[in-house]
């Protein structure tokens, strides 16, 4: 049985799939997940459901028995088919009771020697204009686990000094910011209060404004020897004279006693100011136009941005915010959500330095945190290196310079620590890609599993792309078509299960515009067009099908958002898209 880690080291056994291929648990010989015309023999059919009964599970990966050239009334008809002739529903749309996602995890067999452990970080120079708006630029960067593109800002006039915390005091000083009180350590250090080395991060949660952080940030970068700032492994000397400086927060880490015999201890605590939410085009007007500056693959607003056509905002994803740091300050290890990629870009004076792994790894990652007692997505953590090594886990570290602009690829697991006195303004993209859909996709049901609520609405969003971006790779559409086939056919399915049992009961409502999605009080699930809620003294929640069944739908009002009518003529009007010339706004 294959082992995580070396086997002089302790180690329990686990089981694996093949790497590489986290769909081949939806396929096999006689099914490809990409034919539009072949349907899988009759004999591998599951029985048919014998009455309008909910699915026992929906999932956006489940495997579907129709091609995706399929109709929307073909859809329909066999919803109704299913509903009142069970018997005669074969073959099904998709398996109603679909396996829960299994993340292939590579044999450390197959993973590389220690010496080959440290990553080269590809860099792209850029200095001229046509060189940033490039589709070879473009390729690179989603070929990339993670990038540095240094040059870039210069290039095509982006203004760094839009977002300097001067700036920033001038425009809005009383605007309030959420800090993270933190322990301050050397980016190859983890130890808890006691000094034990440890995964988990120690954080306390403040809120101050701009002014008091501007304040504080601006005094530890006078106790600082700013030519030192190139060098990461002054982080150590650094910290020292950073942490005598009081911070914004009046809530403190107080570390024991000194423990005989440790190697480190933390002595103080450093305040990082997180997420600066810089959405409102009013007042951060002169820092959005320069976002628009970047090259159209790497900007928040643009039809080529899969995010940007939800029609509501989720802060940090769609809309840009800003961390602004002292010597020390972390944004521990996390994938991003649903795996969509991100770009920052350090504004300065200090530089930042990066930790990457790639996506193929984050299962074994996901592994490491679980042996810890750690949720991947929930806790925070930073990964000790000796254990990286043990497990052969490959890892990317470079230096983000000021005017660097890092392109951090899909399910790209990442953690960052500054070096020097900086503020760095970041966002989520995501690619038209196949390849990050069915990442965003597989993130979405492992999610579910996991009890992390997604905030990308995956449902949504794939109607919104049918309905508004123009798709021009056919296995991008393809992967898009499957999901619209689930969700309508799931959407009738419990259309006619609830009108089975409370007849007459679903009321049409339409959404405001901008209306963010919903999700389940109970389970977080997205919780897409048939919307079951439940009002409690002023209190109104939302659930989810399966959740609301458990009462058979008692005391609930349930509403449909999307008739049936304006899903079909989506789903029949979604179709490949021919381009005359390239799509750059």
């Amino acid at each position: 049985m294959p082992q995580r880690v070396d086997p002089n080291l302790p180690a329990k056994p686990f089981p694996f799939l093949a790497p590489d291929d986290y769909y081949s648990y939806l396929n096999n010989a006689d099914y490809s997940y990409y034919n539009d015309t072949y349907a899988p023999k009759k004999e591998n059919r599951p029985p048919p459901p014998m009455d309008a009964v909910l699915p026992k599970s929906f999932s956006l990966l489940s495997r579907l028995h129709v091609p995706v050239t399929v109709t929307s009334s073909d859809i329909l008809y066999q919803c109704n088919v299913r509903a009142i002739r069970p018997d005669a529903y074969d073959p099904p749309i998709f398996d109603e009771l679909a396996p829960p996602p299994n993340p292939s995890v590579i044999p450390l067999d197959d993973r590389p020697d220690v010496s080959e452990l440290a990553l080269k970080t590809p860099l792209f120079k850029i200095q001229t204009i046509e060189e940033a708006n490039s589709d070879e630029l473009r390729k690179s960067c989603f070929d990339s686990s993670i990038a540095v593109i240094r040059g870039l800002a210069n290039t095509v006039g982006f203004d760094l000094s839009s977002f300097t915390t001067k700036a920033l005091l001038q425009l809005q000083p009383e605007y309030p910011v959420d800090v993270r009180t933190q322990y301050g350590m050397p980016s190859d250090v983890n130890v808890n209060a006691t000094g034990k080395q440890t995964w988990r991060c120690s954080s306390m949660q403040g809120d101050t404004d701009i002014f008091h952080y501007g304040i504080y940030q601006g005094e530890v970068y006078q106790q600082l020897d700013v030519p030192s700032y190139t060098n990461p492994k002054m982080a150590t000397t650094m910290l020292e004279k950073a942490v005598e400086t009081r911070g914004p927060s009046s809530k403190r880490l107080r570390p024991d006693d000194q423990v005989a015999g440790t190697e480190y201890k933390p002595k103080q605590v450093v305040e990082f100011c997180t997420n600066v939410d810089l959405s409102d085009d009013t007042t951060f007007a002169a820092q959005l136009h320069e976002l628009n500056k970047l090259p159209a693959f790497l900007r928040n607003s643009t039809s080529r941005n899969s995010l940007h056509h939800l029609d509501y905002s989720i802060l940090g994803m769609n809309t840009v915010q800003m961390y602004m740091k002292v010597p020390g300050c972390r944004t521990p290890g996390h994938l991003e959500n649903n795996c969509f990629s991100s770009v920052n870009i350090n504004i300065g004076p200090g530089d930042c330095e990066w930790f990457g792994v790639d996506y193929k790894y984050w299962p074994v990652i996901n592994q490491l945190c679980e042996e810890r007692g750690i949720h991947l997505m929930n806790d925070a953590w930073w990964p000790n290196f000796e254990d990286l090594v043990r497990a052969r886990v490959p890892v990317y570290r470079f230096l983000q310079k000021t005017g660097d602009v890092v392109w951090v690829g899909g399910g790209c697991v990442h953690w960052v620590q500054a070096v020097g006195c900086c503020n760095n303004v970041a966002w989520n993209v995501g690619p038209i890609t196949p390849k990050q859909l069915k990442m965003s996709l597989f993130s979405y049901e492992w999610n579910k599993l996991t009890n992390f609520q997604s905030l990308v609405p995956m449902q949504r969003l794939c109607w919104k792309l049918a309905s508004h971006a123009q798709i021009e790779n056919r296995e991008m559409f393809n992967v898009i078509k499957g999901v619209l086939i689930r969700s309508l056919a799931f959407c009738r399915m419990v259309y006619d299960h609830v009108e089975s049992c409370k007849p007459s009961s679903i009321n049409i409502q339409k959404p405001v515009d901008g209306e963010v999605s919903h999700y389940c009080e109970r389970c977080t699930v997205e919780v897409f067009n048939i919307i079951f809620t439940k009002t409690r003294g002023n209190k109104v929640t939302v659930h989810c099908a399966f959740c609301a069944k458990r009462t058979n739908f008692k005391d609930y009002t349930i509403f449909q958002e999307i008739e049936f009518s304006e899903l079909s003529r989506i789903f029949d009007a979604f179709s490949v898209y021919s381009a005359k010339a390239p799509l750059l706004q």
